[in-house]
């Protein structure tokens, strides 16, 4: 694939193409998981698992050193391929539980951990690869409470944490959602919903900085009206 040509400080065009490689191997994962529930009477529960991985043969661009061309025109070529030159060692921690205070009432929670060590090899011409994190944040915890004060009416309340995306340049954020439905009868319902009510609105996938273009997620609410067929 080719990219348009654009200036070079030498006065040449400049052409960046990006090429496959039959020699490109399968990246390979190797994971060991261990977890362990408790369980608190009849009402309570915890999880708790850690996991270690290994990947290798890691996908890299590997650039070459620029040639210059004089047919069909003068320009400065550089041509990157696709390589298998990075290895990546993962480990993290997750802690999940749920807790009933009352028969109507559920509530559920987790965390986790998780961090990953990126081992680019000297020989790889892709030095941004080394700062490889799995586009997850280290960090991340949710609370989920559902409570039913009766046989229609249902109130749902949701808070999530996710911290930083430093490959995506992305700023931990903290979101609010909240939801709460009537039913008429089996069929018909209605609901009203807020979403992300602590901000005006924040970037998820991408941000400032970034290559990708950020899309803000907005605070939103809304009414529906939810019919269900046979």
């Amino acid at each position: 694939m080719d990219f348009p040509a654009v200036p070079s400080p030498s006065g040449l065009p400049l052409v960046i193409t990006v090429r496959g490689n039959p020699a490109a191997e399968t990246e390979k994962l190797v994971d060991v998981e261990a977890g362990y529930r408790l369980e608190i009477g009849t009402s309570a529960s915890i999880d708790v698992t850690g996991f270690v991985g290994r990947y290798d043969h890691l996908r890299t661009q590997e650039v070459a050193p620029p040639v210059v061309q004089f047919v069909p025109s003068p320009q400065i070529l550089v041509v990157s391929r696709f390589g298998n030159q990075l290895e990546a060692t993962t480990r993290g921690l997750e802690i999940a539980g749920h807790w009933m205070p009352a028969q109507a009432w559920r509530i559920d929670g987790s965390y986790t951990a998780f961090d990953v060590t990126p081992q680019l090899a000297a020989t790889s011409q892709d030095p941004g690869a080394a700062r490889e994190d799995g586009s997850a944040p280290r960090r991340q915890w949710q609370v989920r409470s559902a409570f039913s004060p009766g046989a229609r009416a249902t109130l749902n309340v949701a808070f999530f944490h996710v911290g930083v995306l430093e490959q995506f340049h992305v700023d931990a954020y903290t979101r609010a959602d909240v939801s709460a439905e009537w039913r008429f009868t089996n069929r018909l319902s209605a609901m009203a919903i807020g979403q992300n009510l602590f901000d005006a609105a924040h970037a998820e996938s991408a941000g400032a900085g970034s290559l990708l273009l950020a899309t803000q997620v907005p605070r939103s609410a809304g009414l529906l009206l939810r019919v269900t067929f046979p």
